[in-house]
């Protein structure tokens, strides 16, 4: 998760593709300033990293399926 100076908010899943392995630490700091991200926070990875936006999984494992897990970070839109 990440911020712009200007408060927007971004949610980002970097997937293995190739079996790399994903990105190191250093990478991900290069990415987020590439991005003009202000702040940002690594949450856990691996496999159990997914996104789903709208009942629709749009981030890609190398294995194509994704694992059960109990916890996930939830964004709702507030409806008036």
């Amino acid at each position: 998760i990440a911020t712009t100076q200007d408060g927007k908010v971004a949610l980002i899943v970097i997937s293995d593709q190739n079996g790399s392995g994903g990105v190191n630490y250093d990478e991900l700091v290069d990415f987020c300033l590439s991005k003009g991200f202000y702040s940002a926070m690594n949450f856990d990875g691996g496999s159990s990293s997914v996104m789903v936006i709208r009942d629709k999984i749009v981030s890609r494992t190398p294995t194509g399926w994704t694992r059960a897990v109990p916890v996930s970070l939830l964004v709702v839109e507030k409806s008036e």
